[in-house]
């Protein structure tokens, strides 16, 4: 179990100072494009018309074939706020960081990942679903965490979870769609991380969607 897992290296218990910069970041572009695609030339693609939209934090799940290239690919593009999702192992962390990736996101809680993310100096967001998951990852000094799947519960689970955990900031990803993002915002959500109703479809279809988003989030 997580609690039991020790460690006797000198870690920051939550890389305080990136994390701090990151949480940061989601307060000034809180939709987080989470990219999934069957090929790297696709989720390049659509990327790109994610930016042109005006969507600038992406996160590149290790799903898409050699997401490393894609991740190095979006690090070139300016202004573009890149990440790794779906990261189950520490040579993913090291793959992801290797290509540039400034923030790392996984499904659930890695003590490897979390490890590895640490040594690197790279903010790491657990993914948690139920109390006992976030009282774990509080154990391990985390206090920005990716609630998933979040649409099996919804805005009002979210809600829940925040009186008993005022000092977790929850990302809630999974199934979310443009309909229904600001009702996430209104339960406590700091951001959340949106995928296939911004990423199915053609580029062109992308764009569009992306663009609702936006204008749906400033409303």
């Amino acid at each position: 179990m997580m609690c039991d897992q020790k460690d006797n290296r000198n870690h920051n218990p939550e890389n305080h100072e990136e994390t701090e910069s990151f949480r940061s970041t989601l307060a000034d572009h809180p939709l987080v494009a989470v990219l999934r695609a069957e090929t790297a030339e696709d989720a390049i693609e659509k990327a790109d018309a994610l930016i042109e939209a005006g969507i600038t934090c992406i996160e590149v799940t290790f799903t898409v074939p050699n997401a490393g290239d894609v991740i190095q690919y979006l690090v070139k593009r300016k202004g573009c706020h890149v990440g790794a999702g779906t990261v189950v192992t520490a040579q993913q962390v090291q793959e992801a960081i290797t290509a540039g990736a400034r923030f790392l996101v996984s499904p659930g809680y890695s003590f490897d990942v979390d490890m590895a993310a640490k040594d690197a100096n790279v903010p790491y967001i657990p993914g948690v679903l139920t109390p006992t998951d976030i009282m774990a990852a509080l154990a391990q000094g985390h206090r920005l965490m990716k609630l998933f799947p979040a649409n099996v519960l919804g805005p009002g689970y979210l809600r829940g979870l925040r009186e008993p955990f005022p000092q977790v900031s929850f990302m809630p990803t999974g199934g979310i769609s443009i309909a229904d993002m600001n009702d996430w915002f209104a339960a406590g959500a700091v951001a959340v991380g949106m995928g296939g109703a911004l990423t199915k479809g053609t580029a062109d279809q992308v764009k569009c969607k992306a663009q609702e988003a936006l204008a749906q989030l400033q409303r």
